[in-house]
């Protein structure tokens, strides 16, 4: 048997059906090992910067929503 995971929060077809919107998820809480404190994080493609903090060589920072992609830029 065939199942299907519905993301879309709408009706879809069982058979040759296609999915034209994928929700945002998020926040979402990244944490990374660096060297050194960053001096600014950012959120590409939407912009601004990130909520961030930097202790014991960890970055955490909260991406508040994701749709299809994005980057995260740490300078």
């Amino acid at each position: 048997s065939l199942h299907i995971l519905n993301r879309a929060n709408m009706p879809t077809s069982n058979e040759y059906g296609t999915i034209d919107y994928v929700p945002p998820v998020g926040p979402l809480e990244i944490r990374w090992r660096l060297m050194k404190k960053p001096k600014q994080v950012e959120w590409i493609p939407d912009g601004g910067d990130l909520k961030w903090s930097w202790a014991n060589g960890i970055l955490s920072a909260t991406v508040p929503s994701v749709g299809i992609h994005g980057v995260v830029v740490v300078h």
